[in-house]
């Protein structure tokens, strides 16, 4: 058995050649996202399937609510830190009090 660096090299690895694996945690970037439930990928962004109901505020909005920013960290990374994705808090529409 032996191990090739290219696909298409005839070249081979010897059977003393170590390999490492390295452990340990790397900063988030954009290849440790994927996109939430709701979205999908478009091109390199995530975009809402729901268009814009998502933007709608909850019917008993008090003070602010939550849009999805459309991305979720990949389950099977490790990273920590970096990159982030925050929701975005949007103030609740003011309630009419005139009767």
């Amino acid at each position: 058995m032996f191990y090739r660096r290219k696909p298409y090299s005839a070249c081979f690895i010897a059977d003393n050649f170590e390999l490492f694996k390295v452990a340990g945690t790397c900063p988030c970037t954009e290849i440790d996202f994927e996109c939430d439930v709701e979205f999908y990928r478009n091109g390199p962004l995530c975009a809402s399937a729901l268009y814009a109901d998502m933007d709608q505020p909850p019917k008993d909005c008090y003070d602010y609510y939550e849009i999805k920013s459309g991305y979720v960290k990949a389950r099977d990374t490790q990273c920590i830190g970096g990159l982030v994705y925050p929701n975005i808090a949007t103030n609740c529409p003011q309630h009419n009090t005139q009767m």
